[in-house]
């Protein structure tokens, strides 16, 4: 047996040998005007590009001749010429005459090139991402809807005491260099709105990586509906590090570093526009009208893009709506938002803020004093990392601790393909009139072909009841109680509730309908006309957590009295979105930073229930309504739902053009069958003509 062990450790060593000598791909990405196309790595650390598609787009004019052993690819710009030849018998290449020493090879009719032959030519540039495995090649010439990066220059920022860069020791770096890198795409045309990328927190090689590329796919689609797009490196920013018991000096910090380097992108940009200096790629001049202006931000883009509002105001600059993509709340949240449209998207799936901080963004604006509309998008199977495309880390919210995936994503093009469709028709209602009323779901509870749950604030609405207000509990009466939802455990009262953007306090109402004469009843003292408004909605969801709603979608019966006695009441048609079962159970899941708790496995969003005020009757006295009644519907007769807030809006007044059509599931199936009929009988009458034709052909004489 002991003879036998220095041959399996020579075995053993060469499987290790070849595991580490022998050629393995490893994926990567090349950038080239917003394109990405995907790369190889092999075993020896030399990256290949696919030849023909990345020539194409760079220009390249192939020629082969039959005779030959060579093919060739040559590149012409200005007074630069490049000239690439391969050699098919040796796979050897020459750039501008020169043999290099890496060959191509050929796999599944695609030509591998070594990256090499990219740095080597006169045409174009290759720009250091400082990102891993990723490249960007600066071609000969751009195109208007191409994506330019450009770099603004150098700069250094002094570190305050405490605060040191997250890649050195604490006392290591007083100043941190830096350059101010980003991305550019601009369409034809003249005096276009502008939208700006800021982009989140994620892994680096150095402090002016190019994480903005992340966003290409939205800014070529905002490029071919006329908008230009900025996005600029904010990595600085995120570097910045202190001790815990120091956090208020680090915020301060990396606010100070944030205005610095945002005014500084805003003012080479403005410049640019007056023909002052032009650093990028295309001819900026009168290209942008700052009085149309869209901030969208990722992860803690989301947050910090408020402070962005406020910097780019003191620059005169005028910021029409705000959209937070998976925002985090890092900073102290803020207290006073800006009164303009303003929308948070939040993934389902998202593994890195998993508490979906974009909740308690929008409970913040929306108790504050609102003229304008505002939005917020729960969208099912999407992930923190797919909305950019530079984020190789995988989310983990929904695998439990033995591995099993409790929910799958959607591909990220398809995540990146929502973003970009619901950013070019924000931005377009927000320069139009300000109203999000259309960006609301259709009949199917889909928007751009993903299901969402939204909660939809109008604004200028007015509260009857609000969670976070003891005297408004006062007025309630019937089966209810109140509860807290809290990530202290202490507080916690909510059961197994798992809420986006839970705090250490979060008050809500309890409906527990066990029987169909059990009900909730809301007395209004004060604001009882409801005749300026056309909607009366609901903040809040069905609990499914609790055994009472069978796992199924709930119905309610909403019931309005006016001052004379008079009632009415309608049920909510089958199937409303907002009164959903979400399906799940208690599983013990990973979260953020590797803790693991016994939670319940799907989320339970609140979202607004829109009943439109028209569904009553006209005998009631809208002018003086005295009371608001919620109790279970016949069909169901019971179930245990989640209240938060009541308000009265006027979601469709703003114009013909952007009326909703509010979810009810026999309207549409009525309207789909009228629309069967139509088309049976304009089929039958066509069929009668051409019968009638064919008769009349055949019956006439012969010549």
């Amino acid at each position: 047996m002991f003879k036998k062990i220095p041959r399996l450790l020579i075995l053993l060593l060469s499987i290790v040998t070849l595991t580490i000598f022998l050629p393995s791909k490893t994926h990567a990405s090349l950038f080239i005007s917003g394109e990405s196309f995907e790369t190889f790595t092999d075993g020896w650390g030399i990256t290949y590009f696919p030849l023909d598609p990345i020539m194409e787009k760079l220009g390249g004019v192939k020629s082969s001749p039959s005779d030959s052993m060579t093919f060739q690819y040559i590149i012409s710009h200005d007074t630069e010429k490049d000239i690439l030849i391969f050699d098919k018998d040796t796979n050897q290449i020459k750039v501008n005459g020169n043999l290099i020493e890496p060959k191509y090879y050929k796999d599944n009719n695609q030509i591998y090139v070594p990256f090499v032959v990219l740095e080597l030519m006169n045409t174009l540039e290759t720009v250091d991402s400082g990102l891993i495995d990723t490249f960007i090649v600066i071609p000969p010439k751009y195109h208007y809807t191409d994506i330019a990066v450009y770099n603004l220059g150098t700069d250094e920022y002094t570190l305050p005491n405490n605060i040191y860069e997250t890649s050195s020791s604490e006392d290591a770096l007083k100043h941190i260099t830096y350059d101010y890198t980003g991305s550019v795409c601009v369409p034809s045309g003249q005096k276009l709105p502008l939208v700006i990328f800021l982009h989140g927190s994620y892994l680096r090689n150095s402090l002016s990586t190019y994480y903005d590329l992340g966003f290409s796919d939205n800014m070529k689609a905002l490029a071919n509906e006329g908008f230009v797009s900025l996005g600029l490196n904010l990595t600085p920013v995120y570097s910045l590090e202190t001790l815990e018991s120091d956090r208020t000096a680090l915020y301060e910090a990396q606010k100070a570093l944030f205005r610095k380097i945002l005014k500084k992108h805003l003012q080479a940009l403005i410049n640019s526009v007056n023909n002052d200096s032009n650093p990028y790629a295309f001819e900026m001049k009168d290209k942008i009208d700052f009085n149309n202006i869209i901030l969208v931000g990722h992860s803690r883009g989301g947050q910090n893009l408020f402070l962005g509002y406020e910097i780019l105001k003191e620059m005169g600059l005028n910021v029409k709506g705000t959209i937070s993509i998976a925002p985090a709340n890092y900073w102290p949240p803020f207290t006073n938002y800006p009164d303009i449209p303003a929308s948070i998207i939040l993934p389902q799936l998202d593994g890195d803020v998993h508490t979906l901080d974009g909740r308690q963004i929008f409970d913040t604006m929306r108790l504050q004093e609102r003229n304008s509309d505002l939005h917020l998008i729960y969208l099912y199977n999407a992930n923190h990392n797919n909305f950019n495309s530079l984020i190789f880390k995988l989310d983990n919210s929904f695998i439990d601790e033995e591995g099993n995936v409790l929910k799958e994503p959607m591909p990220d093009n398809e995540q990146r393909t929502f973003a970009s469709k619901y950013i070019i028709d924000f931005s377009k209602a927000c320069i139009k009139n300000g109203s999000l009323s259309p960006l609301l779901y259709n009949q199917d509870g889909i928007l751009y072909n993903q299901k969402v749950l939204i909660s939809f604030y109008k604004g200028n609405s007015t509260s009857l009841f609000e969670a976070t207000s003891d005297s408004d509990f006062k007025n309630l009466y019937g089966n209810f109680e109140k509860i807290i939802a809290s990530n202290d455990k202490q507080k916690h009262t909510a059961g197994n509730l798992r809420l986006p953007g839970l705090s250490n306090y979060y008050p809500l109402a309890l409906l527990k309908f066990r029987t169909i004469d059990d009900k909730l009843g809301l007395n209004l003292l004060n604001t009882n006309n409801f005749k300026p408004f056309d909607t009366l909605c609901f903040e809040i969801m069905q609990d499914s957590t609790d055994s009472l709603n069978k796992n199924i979608n709930q119905m309610l019966d909403i019931t309005l009295v006016d001052h004379n006695g008079v009632s009415f009441t309608i049920s909510t048609p089958p199937n409303t979105y907002a009164l959903q079962y979400q399906p799940g159970e208690m599983a013990r899941i990973p979260l953020r930073d590797q803790d693991v708790e016994t939670i319940y496995s799907n989320l339970t969003p609140l979202s607004t229930l829109m009943i439109p005020l028209s569904d009553f009757s006209n005998t009631l006295d809208f002018s003086n309504i005295s009371r608001i009644e919620i109790s279970p519907s016949e069909s169901v007769g019971q179930g245990s739902f989640v209240l938060q807030s009541i308000y009265l809006s006027s979601i469709n007044s703003s114009s013909n053009s952007d009326k909703i059509i509010f979810p009810n599931n026999s309207d549409l199936k009525t309207r789909n069958l009228t629309k069967i009929i139509v088309y049976i009988c304009i089929i039958c009458i066509l069929c009668l003509l051409l019968f009638i034709f064919y008769r009349k052909k055949s019956k006439s004489p012969r010549k």
